[in-house]
């Protein structure tokens, strides 16, 4: 029964996967040119191809193939993403152009149904593998590969190996998501002061008017800061601002940087002592940049630093630097 329950998950997946550079029902994918850069991973003269397609359906595919300077594939990573699924396979083939190794892992975002699987190769022939299916918080259900028969076979459970990322493409593209934390202003002042408060963005990818990995983001951002000057006034600012994200791009392990461009509102209100002295409006732009690391597949640490001037008889150069969680969609 398991071995039953294992391969009837393990059949859509395999279909999913086996449509990777194939087209969408209902219409031909959007793919962009694939970008092919020097690379020596496996020595001097090899390649590395980057690939990808947003289907008609909206699944995202994303392929990476490293080739030595013979032209010989060695690795392949192909990453597939849709709402109600995901998926990551890796793929490793030796000098003769025979496979070594396959992983790979899925998950069904609708059900919270998961497999992860292990498979090695001699000769293009299947030596070992393991099968896990399950829940992210158990129960797992294990089946290793019988040689002799050349099928999955029940046994022991165990723990299911770490969920693993394939090498990620260097243009990231834009995505969806929601960042909260804190941030500071460095207030453009005759003595420059500080206020600290609270930060919220949302940021929605334009995929229709970006190809098909967005490189275009609608991008709204709230924040409101408090903070006193040297002589005693309280300032309290709330700043309300729109416009661009822009494409982002990998930068060392599991990190991202990409830039961005707002414009709105500044509203301050000036207090001394509990007594109200100044409440204004003014012209605020945000120009500057997220950068941050990828803690899992939904969540990011990010680190926003921005030029945030504000503009009503004369421009205050501020600065304003802030820190929190993003969650993706």
């Amino acid at each position: 029964m398991a071995m039953l329950l294992c391969l009837g998950l393990l059949a859509p997946t395999a279909r999913v996967l086996a449509q990777t550079s194939g087209q969408a029902a209902g219409g031909q994918p959007n793919k962009a040119p694939a970008d092919t850069k020097p690379d020596s991973t496996y020595g001097e003269g090899g390649t590395r191809t980057v690939s990808s397609e947003t289907r008609a359906d909206g699944t995202r595919v994303t392929q990476v193939e490293l080739r030595d300077k013979n032209g010989q594939l060695r690795e392949r990573h192909t990453q597939l993403g849709s709402t109600d699924l995901s998926s990551v396979t890796h793929e490793w083939w030796d000098a003769n152009g025979k496979k070594t190794q396959e992983n790979g892992s899925t998950e069904n975002h609708q059900t919270g149904e998961q497999i992860r699987t292990q498979a090695t190769y001699q000769n293009d022939k299947q030596l070992t593998g393991d099968s896990w299916s399950g829940r992210k918080d158990g129960p797992w259900t294990h089946e290793r590969f019988n040689p002799a028969t050349g099928k999955y076979e029940p046994d022991d459970p165990g723990d299911p190996p770490k969920k693993e990322n394939g090498p990620a493409p260097d243009d990231l593209g834009v995505r969806d998501n929601l960042t909260l934390g804190g941030s500071f202003i460095f207030e453009d002042a005759y003595h420059v002061f500080v206020t600290s408060g609270v930060d919220a963005s949302y940021t929605h990818a334009l995929p229709l008017a970006s190809g098909p990995r967005a490189e275009l983001g609608l991008m709204a951002d709230v924040s409101w800061t408090r903070g006193s000057d040297d002589v005693g006034v309280t300032y309290s600012k709330l700043q309300a601002l729109g416009g661009l994200a822009l494409c982002e791009r990998a930068w060392g392990h599991d990190m991202y940087f990409g830039a961005h461009v707002l414009a709105g509102v500044s509203h301050v209100r000036g207090e001394y002592q509990n007594t109200p002295l100044y409440t204004g409006t003014s012209f605020a732009i945000a120009a500057g940049f997220d950068a941050g690391k990828t803690i899992n597949d939904r969540y990011d640490i990010n680190v926003r630093v921005d030029y945030n001037p504000t503009i009503r008889n004369g421009i205050l150069n501020n600065v304003r630097v802030g820190a929190g969680v993003r969650l993706r969609f």
